[in-house]
Formats: structure tokens, sequence, C-alpha cells
């Protein structure tokens, strides 16, 4: 499985609705930039002048320890 920046971007986060979001997309990360791989994404503008800012090893991995218990349906496809 390839990840794209977001899943290691210090914006990202989940809505109580289940949905990511982060600073340049505060309503919901459209599926189509999850799925593009980091390599094309690599220092460009997400949205709304918000660009990749890596996080912590740690708040990454804690992160996704609560976002990957309940993932939304359109990440379910990606975690297959």
């Amino acid at each position: 499985m390839t990840f794209n920046n977001c899943t290691l971007c210090k914006h990202l986060n989940l809505s109580n609705t289940g949905k990511f979001i982060c600073k340049a997309y505060p309503e919901g990360i459209p599926k189509e930039m999850l799925a593009i791989s980091s390599e094309k994404r690599m220092n460009q503008e997400c949205a709304n002048g918000v660009k990749f800012e890596k996080a912590t090893a740690e708040f990454v991995e804690e992160r996704q320890k609560k976002m990957f218990e309940n993932p939304p349906d359109y990440i379910k496809e990606f975690l297959k």
C-alpha cells in the first residue's frame, strides 16, 4: 500500500463524522487527494495556502491508531 503525505502531515485530523480533514480541507479531504502518492505531492500546496508539514513519529503513530480504529468507508478500500 502506498501512503500519501496526508498520513504523515501534522495538519491531518479526523472529524466527528469520520471524515479525514485538515487545515487545507476542513470539510473533508477529497478521496482523489488521498490516493495520490507522496512523490507526486511533495512540496506542492494542498489547498488554501497549506502545504505538507511533517509531524513527529510519535504524533503520527498515536493519530493513526485513533483514526484507523474506525476509518471512513472510502478509506477502507485502501486498507484492504
